[in-house]
């Protein structure tokens, strides 16, 4: 997988993933008594309704993370 993905579009999907699982952490609190609350609250911080269009100057790429 790591070779399928651009090195220029790494640190955008990094960053997308690490505010998603701090705003789930951060929401933790709010649904701690839920076991699922954490992932559920990862997987809708990281959810996208469209996708995401990246063009690294030759290519041009489009992802999307569901749930």
């Amino acid at each position: 997988m790591d070779s399928l993905v651009p090195a220029s579009l790494k640190p955008i999907l990094r960053d997308r993933y690490l505010a998603a699982v701090a705003d789930a952490e951060a929401k933790y609190r709010f649904g701690s008594g839920d076991e699922d609350a954490l992932t559920g609250a990862r997987g809708a911080e990281l959810a996208m309704a469209r996708p995401r269009l990246f063009d690294d100057g030759q290519r041009s790429y489009a992802w999307q993370v569901s749930y």
